[in-house]
C-alpha cells in the first residue's frame, strides 16, 4: 500500500489538463471574486464561500481537475446568485467603471 493513499483517494489525476496557466488565472479570478463576496455583509453566506475557498485550495494542492471543474461551476453559480441578487456587487462594479471612464 502506498503511503498517503487515503489523502489522494478522492483526487483524480486523470484530469490534469485543467491545471495549466490559463486555468490558474481563471481560478485566481474566481478566488478574488469569492473573497470579495466573503467580505460583503450578505447573511448566511460565509460558510458557503469559505468552503468553496477550501475546496479550491485542495484542488490546487492535489492538482485535481475534476474537483477544480466542480469548483468553477459552483463558484460561478454562487457569484451569479449571491453577487447579483444582493445588488452590492453590481453597485461596486458600476461605481468602479464610472471612476475609470
Amino acid at each position: 500500500m502506498v503511503p498517503c493513499a487515503a489523502s489522494t483517494a478522492c483526487s483524480s489525476r486523470a484530469w490534469q489538463l485543467l491545471t495549466p496557466a490559463p486555468a490558474h488565472a481563471f481560478s485566481g479570478l474566481l478566488l478574488v471574486l469569492l473573497g470579495l463576496l466573503l467580505s460583503l455583509p450578505i447573511p448566511f453566506t460565509n460558510y458557503l464561500f469559505g468552503f468553496q475557498l477550501l475546496l479550491f485550495a485542495l484542488a490546487l494542492l492535489e492538482r485535481d481537475g475534476a474537483l477544480m471543474l466542480f469548483n468553477w461551476v459552483a463558484a460561478l453559480v454562487a457569484i451569479a446568485f449571491f453577487g447579483f441578487s444582493s445588488g452590492q456587487l453590481v453597485g461596486y462594479t458600476v461605481d468602479l467603471f464610472q471612476r475609470w471612464f
